[in-house]
């Protein structure tokens, strides 16, 4: 099998890594985006492309491959601000395989809950709240202001680098009908892009989802409470431990590596197996709205 990888950053050769973990006889060509000059072949055909360039070029750079392959991977997000793709565009990426790069779906914990919620347990769900919490000089190595992180420019900002929060909200309860949000670069990093991002979601049956976003916490936290009509529950990312009503029932003993080799295995199947995508571009295109708030 013959991929294009476009970007060879830390993510892209994880990406490649585990691929080839899976299938010894993947073979890459690898775009360096970085330069950003046009080194896109316009003749090869590939088995799939994978789109981890930085986030501000990947509209480009779909659009680029579109004619290229029948199977496009495409790093979260989909871009940094809502493409504005054609008609002719958009047939043509309904008619090709399209998998957004959102592994946190993946997390054995975050299946169980959601097995959980569909089964009633605690019945109807009526406020949810997500939270993330990291700091931003911990997380990037080197000079972190140097990095897209820092950069709104090129893609960068909490609500951005975190979108995975609201992934997982759509992922679990879908679209909302509202959203109002917050975002707010406080000035305590000296970077240009947002630090913390707050959101307040809507849904038609009167549940609300919250979630909060920062750069700027010295404590690492991710995790997310359910309130329904019969009792609550409470995953933590970090640690795997889920609670229902205030009682450990179940630990999960996985790695964020695990994540991506699900994420891997449901590409191929997506390929050799003709699995249907659960999250495609258009998903990601509806997730990026509800980052940006323009649902």
């Amino acid at each position: 099998m013959k991929f294009k990888s476009i970007g060879n950053g830390s993510i892209a050769r994880k990406h490649m890594e585990i691929l080839k973990s899976l299938n010894p006889k993947i073979s890459f060509e690898i775009i360096d985006s970085r330069s950003e000059k046009e080194q896109i072949s316009q003749t090869d055909f590939y088995d799939a492309v994978l789109i981890c360039s930085p986030t501000y070029l990947h509209t480009k750079h779909i659009l680029d491959n579109l004619h290229l392959t029948n199977n496009l991977f495409i790093e979260k997000p989909v871009s940094h601000t809502v493409p504005k793709f054609t008609p002719k565009q958009i047939k043509s990426l309904q008619n090709i395989n399209t998998l957004m790069g959102c592994n946190l779906r993946y997390l054995k914990i975050i299946q169980k809950l959601k097995e959980l919620l569909e089964s009633g347990i605690i019945g109807k769900i009526w406020s949810v709240h997500f939270e993330c919490l990291s700091y931003l000089p911990e997380w990037r190595s080197g000079n972190f202001k140097e990095s897209y992180s820092a950069n709104s420019n090129k893609g960068g900002g909490v609500h951005l680098d975190l979108i995975h929060e609201i992934d997982l909200a759509y992922f679990l309860f879908g679209t909302p009908c509202k959203v109002m949000s917050s975002l707010e670069n406080w000035g305590e990093l000296e970077i240009n892009s947002f630090e913390t991002a707050s959101y307040h979601l809507l849904y038609h049956d009167k549940m609300t989802v919250n979630i909060n976003l920062s750069y700027l916490s010295k404590t690492n936290k991710r995790e997310v409470k359910l309130l329904g009509t019969k009792g609550q529950m409470k995953a933590n990312l970090l640690t795997g431990q889920l609670e229902l009503n205030d009682t450990l029932i179940e630990v999960f003993n996985e790695t964020i590596n695990d994540t991506y080799v699900s994420q891997w295995t449901t590409f191929l199947n997506i390929i050799t197996k003709k699995q249907k995508s659960n999250n495609t571009i258009f998903d990601g295109i509806k997730v990026l709205k509800v980052c940006n708030g323009e649902i």
